[in-house]
């Protein structure tokens, strides 16, 4: 999935856009967290 990404944020760092991609980044972690917290929820 990284190796997908990774044209599309190699691109944006080009474009010094540094910032959007932390914030898309932290955002997808985030996600990630509260999913695994609801999983192990129960």
């Amino acid at each position: 999935m990284l190796m997908l990404f990774s044209p599309f944020i190699s691109n944006l760092l080009r474009n010094h856009r540094i910032d959007a991609v932390l914030q898309m980044y932290w955002n997808y972690a985030l996600f990630q967290k509260k999913k695994k917290t609801k999983k192990t929820r129960k």
